[in-house]
């Protein structure tokens, strides 16, 4: 792939990398809900009121995990303020406690800066093994997500991707790309920092 920033990927390139990573992502979830189907079929009258119940669940998870992925890798738009909430406690897991701004902060923000502010998220909780904490922050033009977990797994490869760097880039770092890419077209950049245990994703966008 190109080494170039941005311009130079080749967007067939892009559309495998992001089509490799939703694979990836969506495959334990979809996989979970297949299995749970099969012993239905194979016979009904083993599935208990428990067991019935897992397989909802696992269905309701990867429904929402879907339309998360969709929100953050598709059209600007895509994303509704009221979802963040339950989209992204299950996308961090149940025991990350997910901090987030006031309901009207994120209806002030256009649909292009609400799909930034998700990925910024995404690319937190991406940083920080067994994220315990992800804090979402608008404040003003600036908008930020910090993760804290058991370690922090700041990579050299996410940082370059981030930065627009495509030498090495991969399923796992498309995200830290993308992210990178959309605060560019709004006129800032990207910046990721490692803390002791996470990393904080942020960006400071032009007014007006």
């Amino acid at each position: 792939m190109s080494a170039e920033p941005d311009g130079g990927l080749d967007p067939l390139d892009l559309a495998a990398l992001i089509a490799t990573r939703l694979c990836h992502d969506m495959a334990g979830p979809v996989g979970a809900v297949a299995n749970g189907a099969e012993l239905l079929g194979d016979d009904p009258a083993m599935i208990d009121a428990e067991a019935l119940g897992l397989l909802t669940g696992s269905a309701a998870g990867a429904s929402l995990r879907l339309r998360t992925l969709r929100a953050a890798f598709g059209l600007a738009g895509a994303v509704e303020p009221g979802d963040l909430p339950r989209q992204l406690s299950a996308w961090a897991g149940a025991r990350c406690a997910v901090t987030l701004p006031p309901r009207d902060a994120l209806t002030a923000l256009a649909p292009e800066p609400l799909r930034l502010l998700l990925n910024l998220a995404l690319l937190a909780t991406e940083t920080a093994v067994a994220p315990a904490t992800l804090v979402v922050e608008v404040q003003g033009d600036r908008l930020a997500a910090a993760a804290e977990g058991r370690a922090p797994r700041l990579e050299p490869a996410m940082v370059e991707a981030v930065a627009g760097r495509t030498d090495g880039l991969g399923p796992r770092t498309v995200q830290a790309w993308l992210t990178g890419a959309l605060g560019r077209r709004l006129g800032g950049t990207v910046e990721v920092a490692a803390t002791a245990s996470g990393s904080t994703a942020a960006i400071v966008l032009p007014q007006g």
